[in-house]
C-alpha cells in the first residue's frame, strides 16, 4: 500500500483505471531534481522500494544525468560508492535495505526521502551516511511527504 501511495503507476495494470495519472511525488521529485542539478550536480536518492527508485532512475537516464543504483541485490556496493563519490554530477539512488554499514557519501550535499519510513532509526542512519568524516558542506534533506 505504501509503494501505491507513492506512485499509482505502480499498481499492476488490472487494478489500474484509465483515471490515473502520474504521481504528484513524481512530478515533485522531477522539479526538485532538476533544482539541485543544476546548484549541486550531486543528490542522494532513498526510497524503500526499488521499483520506485527504477522509475526515478530512469526518468534521470533519459535526462542524460549520471546514475548509480544499489539495492539488496548488489553486490559490488563499494565500487558504485567510489564511483559516485568520484564522479563530477550524479544521482544516487539507494534503497532502505542496502543502506547498511561502510556508505560514506561526502561528496553529496543533497538528499531526498521519496518515502517516509516508520522506522525514524533506520532514516537517520541513511542521512548519516552523508554526514561522515569529511563532510565539509552543509547538507541538506528533503522529505516528500503527500497530503492525502
Amino acid at each position: 500500500m505504501r509503494e501505491v501511495c507513492s506512485d499509482p503507476q505502480l499498481l499492476p495494470p488490472l487494478l489500474r483505471n484509465d483515471e490515473i495519472t502520474e504521481s504528484c511525488k513524481y512530478e515533485l521529485f522531477k522539479e526538485y531534481s532538476s533544482r539541485v542539478m543544476r546548484w549541486s550536480n550531486k543528490l542522494v536518492v532513498y526510497s524503500t522500494f526499488p521499483r520506485t527508485l527504477q522509475k526515478l532512475e530512469n526518468w534521470c537516464k533519459k535526462i542524460g544525468w549520471n546514475t548509480f543504483y544499489i539495492d539488496g541485490s548488489i553486490s559490488n556496493r563499494q565500487e558504485i560508492v567510489e564511483n559516485f563519490e568520484k564522479a563530477n554530477q550524479g544521482i544516487f539512488f539507494i534503497s532502505l535495505k542496502a543502506g547498511g554499514v561502510g556508505l560514506n557519501l561526502v561528496s553529496c550535499q543533497y538528499v531526498f526521502i521519496y518515502d517516509p519510513w516508520w522506522n525514524t532509526a533506520a532514516e537517520q542512519q541513511a542521512t548519516n551516511r552523508i554526514y561522515r568524516i569529511g563532510q565539509k558542506k552543509p547538507v541538506f534533506i528533503y522529505h516528500f511527504l503527500i497530503k492525502n
